[in-house]
């Protein structure tokens, strides 16, 4: 809280770096995803609101996807209540997983579980139930090259 995160992209042959999604000093951007096919960006938003030290602070992360075709403009796929992390997509970009605590779990920490939904926000589903038995599920990926 209190600095400005942006997503910016470099481009490697030529050196430019284009600056394609920027916050203000409220929010932070974290772990950027490409979809398969290059035209958008999952990633987590964080929101603080007053006191930056003071933990009732931190309201919580959304899933944010940024088509590049417009930069600047995002649309939250899962919303800020829900504390969804370590999102990724699918091979074939038809799924979007994430986790995301159960009550009484940590961001991407203990009591969570595996999600997926559909690019478009359609489609939420639990993959895992590790936090109901007091496990925890995190950083998930897909090991098929089919999207489930």
């Amino acid at each position: 809280a209190g600095e400005i995160s942006t997503i910016e992209i470099l481009d490697i042959a030529s050196g430019k770096i284009s600056t394609v999604y920027q916050t203000d000093s409220t929010k932070g951007v974290y772990a950027p995803r490409w979809s398969p096919d290059g035209a958008s960006l999952v990633f987590e938003q964080t929101l603080v609101e007053g006191d930056p030290s003071l933990v009732e602070s931190f309201k919580g992360v959304s899933l944010e996807v940024l088509d590049l075709a417009t930069p600047g403009t995002t649309r939250q796929l899962i919303p800020l209540e829900t504390f969804a992390t370590n999102s990724d997509w699918s091979r074939h970009g038809s799924l979007i997983l994430f986790s995301a605590p159960a009550e009484g779990g940590d961001p991407g920490g203990v009591l969570n579980d595996i999600w997926v939904v559909k690019p478009d926000g359609t489609g939420l589903r639990q993959v895992t139930d590790a936090a109901s038995h007091g496990g925890t599920a995190i950083k998930g990926t897909f090991a098929t090259p089919e999207d489930l």
